[in-house]
């Protein structure tokens, strides 16, 4: 059935924009979440993954299509399945 497939993306982290809009110094975590995975659980793979405790520190989760020069900020279910 299609709801059981899993999808794997990198997460860069700990990252800084250069000059010329590009991450540079940054560090790079897989991980795995289901294909129909809600914006909160995509949240909290993510957050586990790095060991954020998100009663402290809140992530913010973007999404950076290459040679774009803006991040997609990743706030809700929608912007999940884009």
């Amino acid at each position: 059935m299609y709801n059981n497939l899993v999808i794997t993306i990198l997460v860069v982290h700990f990252r800084k924009w250069n000059d010329e809009n590009y991450y540079v110094d940054y560090t790079i975590e897989g991980v795995v979440f289901r294909e129909n995975a809600s914006y909160i659980g995509l949240y909290n793979v993510i957050a586990n993954q790095l060991c954020v405790d998100v009663s402290v520190k809140i992530p913010r989760l973007e999404y950076k299509v290459e040679q774009s020069n803006t991040p997609m900020v990743i706030f809700n279910d929608i912007n999940v399945r884009v």
